[in-house]
């Protein structure tokens, strides 16, 4: 869950260095960062509760306001305000929306299927961590690394 998602924070502090790695880490993480705290405000379920029976083939996500594709648009926006307002700079706004689309774009390919709008709205991702794991994990570990 974390390797893809930090390394293309790496990548973008590596290209724009005006921005920091701490910022940049925090973007690329923020959808997930957000599912733990809405987890636990219980506005997003995760199941099993129980972290010793968790495994990513057993774990069953409702993840609505922190990854469905609706809500996703509002998190761009945000991410996009959060590097224009402190770092003053328009492009590491522009690269901090960009972090948060990638990590959408790195759980369609790999992680737990995510909706449109809600559990009653179409998948928008393949699931790979709830039908094959490992093909879940080679894909997102791969991704981004260099020949």
């Amino acid at each position: 869950m974390l390797a893809g998602h930090l390394t293309t924070a790496m990548v973008a502090h590596q290209k724009f260095p005006k921005g920091t790695l701490l910022f940049f880490l925090f973007i690329s993480q923020l959808q997930d960062l957000l599912w733990f705290i809405l987890h636990y405000l219980g506005l997003e379920r995760t199941e099993p509760s129980d972290v010793l029976n968790a495994s990513l083939s057993n774990m069953t996500v409702e993840m609505l306001y922190s990854h469905d594709l609706a809500p996703l648009i509002f998190w761009l926006i945000v991410s996009f305000a959060l590097g224009k307002i402190i770092f003053k700079s328009t492009k590491i706004g522009l690269v901090s929306s960009v972090l948060v689309l990638g990590h959408f774009v790195l759980d369609f390919f790999s992680g737990h299927p995510h909706h449109i709008f809600g559990a009653d709205t179409a998948h928008a991702g393949l699931g790979l961590y709830a039908s094959n794991v490992y093909k879940g994990f080679l894909i997102k570990y791969l991704t981004f690394l260099k020949p």
